[in-house]
């Protein structure tokens, strides 16, 4: 069995309703975006919304620390090839206890929290931090 990357858990801070649409979706990215740039990463972002039942899912592919130019060689063509410098984080927002949890690299955590608050609660301060002992998801093992 090979275990995925722990969670954090973070629970909503605010009464407002939250909204998935198109207009939602990109102000996450947008704000991540910002996020990733002034941390000397890629502007790469995009952001699925998968519903199930009172779960919300979210599969969001965003930018990497950039190559230096100088370790990019080869001609134009094989760049347009090549596959794109990303990665992927995951997370899961639980309507009815307002839980959600992000499944990403430690330091990265921070950007999607915020980024999904701002996105979809009009609140980059959204959710706060929960203690391991109070979280509300099972650990995640795949």
């Amino acid at each position: 069995m090979t275990s995925v990357r722990p969670g954090v858990e973070y629970r909503a801070t605010t009464e407002r309703e939250p909204s998935f649409g198109d207009v939602e979706v990109e102000v996450a990215c947008e704000y991540l975006e910002t996020w990733f740039e002034a941390r000397h990463r890629t502007r790469f972002c995009a952001i699925l919304v998968e519903r199930a039942g009172d779960l919300v899912h979210f599969e969001i592919t965003h930018g990497k620390t950039p190559l230096p130019p100088d370790l990019v060689e080869e001609p134009i063509e094989v760049r347009v090839m090549a596959p794109a410098n990303d990665e992927r984080s995951s997370a899961t927002y639980d309507e009815q206890t307002g839980a959600l949890v992000v499944r990403a690299l430690d330091f990265i955590n921070e950007g999607i929290r915020t980024s999904l608050g701002q996105g979809f609660f009009g609140d980059a301060d959204a959710f706060t931090r929960v203690s391991p002992s109070s979280a509300s998801f099972p650990p995640a093992t795949a």
